[in-house]
Protein backbone atom coordinates (compact mmCIF):
# COMPACT_ATOMS: atom_id res chain seq x y z
CA UNK A 1 0.00 0.00 0.00
CA UNK A 2 1.08 3.21 -1.03
CA UNK A 3 1.00 5.99 2.08
CA UNK A 4 -0.51 9.59 1.21
CA UNK A 5 1.74 10.98 2.61
CA UNK A 6 5.40 10.43 3.46
CA UNK A 7 7.84 12.15 5.86
CA UNK A 8 11.78 11.97 5.42
CA UNK A 9 13.86 12.66 8.27
CA UNK A 10 17.37 13.40 9.29
CA UNK A 11 18.71 11.33 11.81
CA UNK A 12 21.06 13.78 13.12
CA UNK A 13 18.90 16.75 13.02
CA UNK A 14 15.88 16.10 15.03
CA UNK A 15 15.93 19.06 16.49
CA UNK A 16 14.53 20.94 13.35
CA UNK A 17 12.48 17.98 12.07
CA UNK A 18 10.20 15.52 14.42
CA UNK A 19 8.73 12.70 13.66
CA UNK A 20 5.13 12.87 13.21
CA UNK A 21 3.66 8.71 14.23
CA UNK A 22 0.18 9.11 12.07
CA UNK A 23 2.72 9.67 8.84
CA UNK A 24 4.69 7.06 6.73
CA UNK A 25 8.59 7.74 7.64
CA UNK A 26 11.47 7.16 6.49
CA UNK A 27 14.76 8.02 8.54
CA UNK A 28 18.25 8.61 6.43
CA UNK A 29 21.73 8.71 8.09
CA UNK A 30 21.70 5.86 10.63
CA UNK A 31 25.26 5.67 10.02
CA UNK A 32 26.15 2.96 13.00
CA UNK A 33 24.72 1.47 16.52
CA UNK A 34 25.51 4.71 18.19
CA UNK A 35 23.32 6.57 15.86
CA UNK A 36 20.75 3.75 15.88
CA UNK A 37 20.67 4.31 19.67
CA UNK A 38 20.31 8.07 19.55
CA UNK A 39 17.09 7.75 16.82
CA UNK A 40 15.57 4.96 19.23
CA UNK A 41 15.61 7.05 21.79
CA UNK A 42 13.87 9.88 20.02
CA UNK A 43 11.84 7.74 18.08
CA UNK A 44 10.36 6.15 21.59
CA UNK A 45 8.67 9.09 22.62
CA UNK A 46 6.88 9.08 19.72
CA UNK A 47 6.03 5.46 18.99
CA UNK A 48 5.69 2.45 20.96
CA UNK A 49 8.48 0.66 21.86
CA UNK A 50 7.38 -2.66 19.98
CA UNK A 51 6.84 -0.42 17.24
CA UNK A 52 8.10 -3.17 14.04
CA UNK A 53 10.18 -0.64 12.12
CA UNK A 54 12.02 -1.84 8.82
CA UNK A 55 15.33 -1.23 9.10
CA UNK A 56 17.15 -1.14 5.08
CA UNK A 57 21.17 -1.36 4.30
CA UNK A 58 22.15 -0.28 1.07
CA UNK A 59 19.00 0.13 -0.78
CA UNK A 60 18.72 -0.81 -4.63
CA UNK A 61 22.58 -2.20 -4.52
CA UNK A 62 22.50 -5.33 -5.85
CA UNK A 63 23.72 -8.46 -3.80
CA UNK A 64 24.50 -5.67 -0.66
CA UNK A 65 20.94 -4.98 0.03
CA UNK A 66 19.34 -6.37 3.55
CA UNK A 67 16.14 -5.49 5.14
CA UNK A 68 15.16 -6.44 8.56
CA UNK A 69 11.67 -5.62 10.34
CA UNK A 70 12.29 -5.37 14.43
CA UNK A 71 10.66 -3.95 17.21
CA UNK A 72 11.50 -0.66 17.99
CA UNK A 73 13.10 -1.12 21.18
CA UNK A 74 15.68 -3.63 19.43
CA UNK A 75 16.99 -1.20 16.70
CA UNK A 76 20.53 -0.49 18.40
CA UNK A 77 21.14 -4.44 18.48
CA UNK A 78 21.64 -4.75 15.08
CA UNK A 79 25.03 -5.54 14.15
CA UNK A 80 25.37 -4.80 10.13
CA UNK A 81 24.04 -0.73 10.77
CA UNK A 82 26.33 1.44 8.67
CA UNK A 83 26.32 4.93 6.67
CA UNK A 84 23.51 2.98 4.21
CA UNK A 85 21.13 2.05 7.11
CA UNK A 86 17.65 3.89 6.77
CA UNK A 87 14.39 3.33 8.57
CA UNK A 88 10.89 3.34 7.31
CA UNK A 89 8.00 3.31 9.75
CA UNK A 90 4.35 2.80 9.30
CA UNK A 91 2.27 5.35 10.80
CA UNK A 92 1.05 4.96 13.85
CA UNK A 93 -2.05 3.20 13.71
CA UNK A 94 -3.85 4.84 16.58
CA UNK A 95 -6.71 3.16 18.68
CA UNK A 96 -8.52 4.11 21.66
CA UNK A 97 -6.00 2.79 23.82
CA UNK A 98 -3.08 3.89 22.13
CA UNK A 99 -4.51 7.78 22.18
CA UNK A 100 -4.11 7.23 26.01
CA UNK A 101 -0.80 6.27 26.21
CA UNK A 102 0.19 8.86 23.58
CA UNK A 103 -1.59 11.60 25.27
CA UNK A 104 -0.15 10.30 28.73
CA UNK A 105 3.45 10.13 27.21
CA UNK A 106 3.15 14.17 26.05
CA UNK A 107 1.10 14.91 28.97
CA UNK A 108 2.92 18.03 31.05
CA UNK A 109 3.58 16.50 34.60
CA UNK A 110 5.03 19.52 36.50
CA UNK A 111 5.74 19.00 40.77
CA UNK A 112 4.90 15.54 40.13
CA UNK A 113 7.45 12.54 40.21
CA UNK A 114 6.52 9.49 37.76
CA UNK A 115 7.61 6.84 40.36
CA UNK A 116 6.44 2.61 39.51
CA UNK A 117 3.35 3.29 37.17
CA UNK A 118 2.22 5.59 39.60
CA UNK A 119 2.30 9.48 40.71
CA UNK A 120 3.56 10.69 43.79
CA UNK A 121 3.26 14.40 45.26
Amino acid sequence: MIPASLYIIDALNFEQQKPEPKVATIITQIYDRITAGETKLTLMEYYPDEHPINVVRAAGVPGEEKTLQVPLFELDRIEWIDHLTSLYIEPLKVDEEARKIIALKHMPVRGWMLHTNALFP
